[in-house]
């Protein structure tokens, strides 16, 4: 399976990071230990000491482009890039909407989520063009204004797929285990991303391109992934897609840990700005998944995101390289060491980057995905080691950079963590699926090919003691096993296979 990437220019500092230090000391391995190393984020979760908020002074917004649309917004307004929602309602923005049935007088916002402010409309936008006006009172700022077209046609009733909210569940199972925050179901974004799925079905992976479309052919909603996300009322231009060329469909658990063993995909995947998914899919010569991902800015954000995660335990060894783009220059189809991404929400851009990777006191070869280069953002980092990494031993990360983050602070951003590989080259994925049902894949790190008759154990996680026994099966053809308990004791879960190679989720209720 080929994987297929692309975000929006508007979401450049939506991810980040790096460096490195010199001799730190050794980690002696203890393999066996490692299967219960403490799970560690970095925080704290506070945007503000992160100086991830711009000043009350000053106002940016990403004001959409002119765009026509199949399906009237529930919202018109602009997206901020890290402003508190205290700051953004008291800063009495206004919109006016010429055209159709409004007024164009200006009107207060009255919806402000996720760094976005706008009003939200009660009556749909019949066939037209809008002209819509953004005021920024009290600022010196210029007045901005953008055009809405709607459509006279509609595209052809489509049956959205069921399963956009099992490819939200395994992705909000992988970023509990990051601390990050859940994403929500959008069927706006579920209708876009289906409507490219098929199109692509039509017509092939280059007319022109995986992500992009041609007006002239047939099922065409929009060149971009974020102008078909407005086509079908993604409120901004805040928008990506990820993707994945298929030829036999797999399940939405086996999907996305393909995707998040890579160095690109993931770092969109876990972004803690990702707020909502949707996710469309094709079957036949030309089959695809599609997943069209919505961002926004969450008032809490931690200092970084990395992966793999501190004190991850049973990391896969190795990793096949066939991620488009390629993160290793020439690299397609070889084999690696497994890939790590690092993450600086709050920063705009990196400087000075220094990275290291060691086992005990041997430093690890990688390449390194620089920020701004190629598909990187200015605060983004990956490092595929060289070599496949060995088994059952402890692996440590150091980073370090000159930081810019958003409100204009420069300081530096240093990080070390550790995390310990399984025994193969192999990921183990898990998706809660319910209360009582926890479904549990192995594959193939890179390639996402299921690994069939693997013994998975599943163990309860408890601060300070051993990890307790809850069962035990074998995956089946399609890499899957299925747990099930009447009433898990909430907390974090490890599941852990024959190979070592392990994941952590958390099952049960919250307190």
């Amino acid at each position: 399976m080929r994987r297929w990437g692309r975000t929006s220019r508007a979401i450049v500092l939506v991810v980040g990071l790096t460096g490195i230090l010199a001799a730190w000391p050794t980690i002696p391995p203890a393999p066996r230990a490692l299967l219960n190393m403490p799970l560690k984020t970095f925080g704290p979760y506070d945007t503000s000491q992160n100086h991830g908020y711009e000043s009350p002074q000053h106002v940016s917004p990403i004001v959409p482009a002119s765009y026509q649309a199949f399906w009237g917004p529930d919202l018109v307004g602009v997206q901020f890039i890290g402003d508190a929602k205290s700051d953004l309602l008291a800063d009495h923005f206004r919109v006016a909407i010429q055209g159709g049935p409004y007024t164009g007088v200006f009107q207060p916002v009255n919806r402000v989520h996720d760094g976005f402010a706008g009003i939200e409309l009660h009556t749909p936008p019949k066939p037209g063009t809008y002209r819509l006006t953004f005021d920024v009172t009290g600022f010196a700022a210029d007045v901005e204004k953008w055009t809405m077209t709607m459509r006279s046609e509609t595209p052809p009733p489509t049956t959205a797929a069921t399963s956009s909210r099992a490819y939200r569940r395994t992705l909000n199972t992988l970023r509990g285990a990051l601390r990050l925050s859940p994403l929500r179901w959008s069927g706006r974004l579920e209708r876009a991303s289906l409507e490219h799925a098929q199109y692509i079905g039509r017509h092939g992976y280059e007319a022109p391109s995986f992500h992009d479309e041609s007006s002239s052919k047939t099922g065409y909603t929009g060149n971009t992934p974020w102008s078909r996300d407005q086509a079908f009322g993604w409120p901004n231009s805040l928008s990506g897609e990820v993707g994945i060329e298929w030829s036999h469909p797999s399940d939405p658990l086996v999907v996305t840990a393909d995707l998040a063993d890579t160095v690109f995909h993931r770092l969109s995947l876990l972004s803690d700005n990702l707020s909502a998914i949707g996710e469309g899919q094709t079957i036949g010569p030309h089959g695809a998944v599609v997943m069209d991902l919505g961002f926004g800015y969450q008032s809490h954000l931690p200092e970084a995101v990395v992966y793999p995660y501190p004190g991850q335990p049973g990391v896969s060894v190795g990793w096949v390289d066939i991620e488009s783009p390629d993160p290793v220059k020439g690299g397609y189809g070889c084999r690696f060491g497994y890939p790590i991404t690092v993450d600086f929400p709050t920063v705009d851009s990196l400087s000075e980057v220094h990275v290291g990777l060691w086992r005990g006191r041997l430093r690890v070869p990688v390449y390194v995905d620089r920020p701004g280069v190629g598909d990187t953002a200015q605060n983004q980092i990956g490092l595929v080691p060289r070599r496949r990494l060995m088994p059952n031993s402890e692996y440590r990360v150091a980073v370090h950079a000159e930081a810019l983050y958003n409100d204009g602070t420069p300081r530096p951003a240093t990080l070390q963590w550790r995390f310990a590989t399984g025994g193969a080259p192999n990921t183990v994925a898990a998706e809660v699926e319910s209360g009582t049902r926890v479904k549990v894949a192995d594959v193939v790190a890179g390639s996402g090919v299921p690994v069939a008759g693997q013994m998975i154990s599943l163990y309860r996680r408890r601060s300070g003691r051993p990890l307790l026994f809850v069962e035990r099966g074998r995956t089946n053809r399609e890499g899957l096993f299925i747990a099930t308990r009447f009433n898990p004791t909430p907390g974090y879960y490890e599941a852990v296979a024959s190979s070592e190679n392990a994941t952590v989720f958390w099952w049960g209720r919250h307190g």
